[in-house]
């Protein structure tokens, strides 16, 4: 119950209003301390592009950007499945590209699919060298999977307002300029 706690306290009050890149910072943070991850990503899946995008990488100054099918994440975003490496060097699969940039040394990684309500991959988590070196568990994936699903749907909920209010703001103003057109 403590780890639903901290992870439902990403969703907002009412009327508080939370840019997407806040809301998975915070969501983030959360999910690697409830896990006893060293750090964490979340990629945002283009499902046009086939392409994965980082909105969050704990210590990496550059967005990480993945084809799908490559690396863990690209592979998970292909194939929807859920990798749980206890030594990511040991899986043909890692990329370890980003360990070569960062100077960082991965061993342990979970990488969870954040599907959406239409059965798509949207989102990707990764979770990185569990702190007491034993493997991520099943509440590990369960916390994973609840906080990247609350995440997509803000940052979906966010995006669909700013919509929203643009479309709001042109047919209002279309309606103002009708009296000038008819005179």
């Amino acid at each position: 119950i403590k780890v639903l706690n901290e992870i439902t306290s990403i969703l907002p009050d009412v009327g508080e209003r939370q840019k997407p890149s806040d809301i998975v910072t915070r969501g983030m943070e959360i999910l690697e301390e409830v896990t006893d991850a060293d750090r964490g990503t979340f990629y945002v899946c283009d499902e046009k592009e086939k392409t994965l995008n980082s909105l969050y990488s704990k210590n990496v100054k550059d967005p990480i950007s993945q084809h799908f099918g490559r690396g863990l994440s690209g592979n998970v975003a292909k194939t929807a499945e859920i990798h749980n490496t206890i030594d990511a060097y040991e899986d043909v699969r890692f990329d370890s590209s980003i360990d070569l940039i960062t100077g960082y040394k991965t061993k342990s990684i979970l990488t969870v699919p954040i599907i959406d309500a239409t059965g798509i991959v949207v989102s990707v988590i990764q979770l990185l060298n569990k702190k007491d070196w034993n493997p991520f568990n099943q509440i590990d994936i369960d916390s994973a999977r609840i906080c990247g699903t609350i995440c997509s749907c803000l940052i979906n909920n966010a995006i669909v307002n700013g919509r929203l209010s643009q479309m709001t703001k042109k047919t209002t103003n279309f309606f103002q300029m009708i009296p000038d057109l008819l005179k």
